[in-house]
């Protein structure tokens, strides 16, 4: 008997596999295409589109390496699931954010952070990119909420345009990475074209990094202080210290050539744990000497996250034997807003021991009221870019009014940076500002100079 038909049973199993086959190709493309966190493109499929659009003649096209600042941190203090929603959050954030003839990819590496690559075809002009730019920037104004925390984030964008740039994926990859490691150089929070010289500012950044880590133990490093006034008594009430970088071939580098670098490298860590206990000893130093001063340190983000820095403050305080009401340790407003919850917890345990707290550049940042009050700060620093028009521009002078009000209101001591004038301090004194520091009654002074203005009495004139 010869059987027409097949048997069904058969052919459904068949079609079963042939699906369940089809099924996990897709699913094998997919893993070896897309982000598993976030669905977006990988750097793959990121580069065959990039391929893509690089053949077709007279095709203009820009590669943007999009790098939230301090992300990396974050990741570190998050679980793998926290860190996936939060990366998957911005994803979304930034999607949303975008125009047609995009391409939005992301690069995970768990212990670099997160890297968004942006492919933008169809380009006509400059101003195209600039107002992209500007829109991704506003998208991160507000906070991203993942499990009830509030994160705040701001990015740093380097920028390489096909052809002005560089015709293939390689030179373009290069070159935004050149962009964006300028911006974050300089602090992060912006946008970067690339151009030549950025190629060779690279070159010097590397070899910039390579002499830092050999600062510590070759002991280049070393504290200047700049005296705190209390703008009623004259008196010297305090001092800040400023970190130096005496390096032999290049002679005194300012800290802002190499501090970013320190953050980006981790060598923050060290270097701040090296500064903080300079500084202790010091104060105390000084404090033996009949000299009632606090002395201010800045704790950079990356130190105020690592998992040992209460710790650390209290094994220096130990050590030095400085009482904690002799020590102020001062974060910036954007450190202080990036994890509002556990920045409360690490201030009120660092409260705790005693030790004085202050936001420093106060005014450049995201924080409101509402945070603040939660934060046991001693004093808010006015930042400087306040300071220095205050007696001419009639906005300064509100804004630091403001700050001025704010600050008394939560019963907090309120100190002016960057005080270069006679005009400036007035304006201050008149506002009702407690305290200044600046050229205007001392530069950033060695401890041996210091300590002669104390023995000496220096005062500012009532």
């Amino acid at each position: 008997t010869v059987h027409l038909l097949p048997d069904l049973h058969v052919c459904h199993l068949y079609l079963a596999d042939i699906t369940e086959r089809k099924q996990a190709e897709l699913r094998l493309v997919r893993q070896a295409l897309q982000d598993v966190v976030t669905g977006l493109p990988n750097r793959r499929l990121f580069r065959e589109r990039l391929d893509s659009s690089l053949g077709h003649l007279h095709s203009y096209c820009a590669v943007a390496l999009i790098r939230p600042d301090r992300i990396k941190l974050v990741l570190e203090s998050q679980g793998y699931a926290a860190s996936d929603n939060l990366i998957s959050a911005m994803a979304k954030r930034l999607m949303a954010a975008l125009a047609e003839h995009t391409t939005l990819a992301v690069d995970l590496f768990r212990f670099e952070g997160a890297t968004f690559g942006l492919l933008v075809t169809q380009l006509t002009d400059a101003r195209e990119l600039e107002s992209l730019m500007q829109r991704l920037q506003a998208a991160m104004l507000e906070p991203l909420m993942v499990e009830e925390r509030e994160f705040f984030f701001t990015l740093s964008v380097g920028i390489a345009v096909s052809p002005e740039h560089g015709s293939d994926a390689e030179t373009l990859f290069k070159n935004a990475e050149a962009a964006v490691n300028r911006i974050r150089a300089e602090g992060g929070n912006g946008f970067r074209f690339y151009t030549q010289d950025l190629s060779e500012r690279t070159e010097q950044w590397l070899a910039m990094e390579q002499g830092l880590r050999r600062a510590l133990e070759r002991n280049e490093l070393l504290l200047h202080y700049q005296p705190q006034v209390n703008l009623h008594t004259g008196e010297i009430i305090g001092a800040e210290a400023l970190i130096r970088w005496q390096n032999p071939e290049r002679g005194l580098v300012p800290p802002m050539q190499f501090i970013p670098l320190a953050e980006e490298t981790g060598l923050i860590v060290p270097i701040g744990a090296w500064v903080l206990r300079t500084a202790c000893l010091q104060a105390k130093t000084w404090l033996d000497q009949g000299n009632d001063l606090v002395m201010a340190v800045n704790i950079s983000a990356r130190q105020f996250q690592h998992p040992g820095f209460i710790d650390l403050v209290e094994e220096i305080l130990a050590e030095t034997r400085l009482p904690a009401q002799h020590l102020e340790l001062e974060i910036t407003e954007s450190v202080a807003m990036h994890d509002v919850e556990r920045t409360t917890a690490t201030l009120h345990a660092l409260r705790q021991v005693g030790i004085h707290l202050s936001i420093d550049d106060f005014g450049t940042g995201f924080s409101s009221l509402a945070y603040l009050r939660r934060f046991p700060l001693s004093k808010l620093k006015i930042d400087q870019s306040f300071v220095r028009n205050l007696s001419v521009d009639e906005h300064d002078a509100t804004i630091a009014h403001t700050i001025i009000l704010l600050g008394h209101s939560l019963q907090l001591t309120v100190i002016a940076e960057g005080v270069e004038t006679k005009d400036q301090l007035d304006v201050l004194r008149r506002l009702g500002c407690e305290e200044m520091q600046g050229y205007y009654f001392s530069r950033p002074v060695p401890a041996a100079d210091l300590s002669a203005l104390l023995k000496e009495g220096r005062r500012l004139a009532a």
